[in-house]
């Protein structure tokens, strides 16, 4: 039950997120207000990626071409070997909590050091942020932190946010990057990532999770620099983009912990994150295609149906004998040993290990 369920949940998210992925790519729906058509579809597919359980009102499907296969392998006599099941669940929860414990010392590790270096003194730096925090209303100042460091600037932390600077910019430069840092606290971006590293940590051994984890973090950036640029004047915003082109001869050291957010995180996504930005500087918009309509459809409705089904394998070998009648009122029950006994107007008849091809209609309580 559990590997149907897994796989079942696994294949309509891994669906999902392949039609999330044009949403994502699409800079006309950066500028929706809120962002609420990415965060909405966001959410549904991460709900349903942290907590893939049956509801009460999901029905059971027979599958008859994979997950008999499936089941017929993990009954296969090298993974009925004393420990081998055990053994390969251990290794994954192993993994995890390397994964999480790495995530968590280097969140703790980058918190510490940042915590003892004290606030910049330029005081252009600090009236450039009070500006820029008082028009865009975020009451929650950060922290802004002077250092020569090979990261390149970035901004860390959600309760108490620190923006750090390398003070060997200009004053032009410094201005671009505080408009883009702040842009990630006003669109709430670190707990976005924090949630998707979560689920990264959950599902490391799922491909279509590392290509959900790379697509909304080069959304997550190209979406602070929309915002960054919307107030500013023509010759501002070339000049940002200016900015992006120069920084990118840099050789910055590539910083990745769970509550931040790198200026310039790699070669391609800067790449990316200029090429959208040149089309929404110079106006270069698109409708709404029929092909993206058709994503947030198809997504909603893959989202759907992993809560209102689950796939479970059934064979055509199993031999009934016909020594009762099937009613409207008949169903299966699944036992505590995973069998399913059969139940005709509430009366039971006999039990089953697999669903057979003639009774596969039959609801399963």
């Amino acid at each position: 039950m559990f590997i149907s369920l897994l796989i079942s949940n696994s294949l309509f998210c891994g669906l999902a997120i392949l039609c999330f992925i044009p949403i994502l790519n699409s800079t006309q729906n950066l500028n929706y207000k809120n962002r609420i058509l990415i965060l909405i579809l966001f959410f549904m597919l991460s709900i349903r990626l942290l907590f893939p359980f049956e509801l009460p009102f999901t029905k059971t499907v027979g599958e008859s071409l994979i997950l008999p296969k499936v089941i017929e392998l993990m009954d296969y006599r090298v993974f009925n070997i004393a420990g081998i099941k055990i053994l390969m669940l251990v290794t994954y929860i192993i993994i995890v909590v390397i994964l999480l414990t790495k995530a968590t010392y280097k969140h703790i590790k980058l918190s510490h050091v940042l915590s003892i270096v004290p606030v910049t003194e330029n005081r252009d730096v600090l009236n450039m942020v009070d500006k820029i925090c008082k028009y865009e209303n975020i009451k929650n100042i950060p922290k802004v932190i002077c250092v020569d460091i090979d990261t390149g600037a970035f901004i860390f932390g959600c309760r108490k946010p620190i923006i750090v600077l390398s003070p060997k910019l200009s004053k032009e430069k410094q201005k671009m990057i505080l408009l883009h840092e702040i842009q990630h606290l006003k669109l709430k971006h670190l707990p976005i990532k924090i949630l998707l590293e979560l689920i990264f940590i959950i599902y490391w051994w799922f491909p279509l999770i590392w290509l959900l984890k790379k697509e909304v973090l080069k959304m997550l950036e190209l979406q602070a620099d929309v915002y960054a640029v919307r107030t500013l004047s023509d010759r501002e915003k070339n000049k940002y983009t200016e900015v992006l082109f120069s920084l990118a001869k840099n050789n910055f050291k590539h910083i990745d912990t769970t509550c931040s957010l790198l200026f310039i995180s790699s070669l391609n996504t800067l790449e990316y994150r200029i090429k959208n930005l040149l089309k929404v500087i110079y106006g270069v918009r698109k409708r709404l295609y029929i092909a993206e309509v058709l994503c947030v459809a198809c997504l909603s409705t893959l989202i759907m149906m992993s809560c209102l089904y689950t796939f479970e394998a059934y064979y055509y070998s199993i031999k009934l004998e016909e020594s009762f009648m099937i009613t409207d009122n008949s169903y299966f029950r699944i036992n505590d040993e995973n069998e399913y006994e059969l139940y005709v107007n509430e009366k039971y008849q006999c039990t089953l290990s697999h669903i057979p091809k003639e009774l596969i209609s039959l609801e399963i309580k």
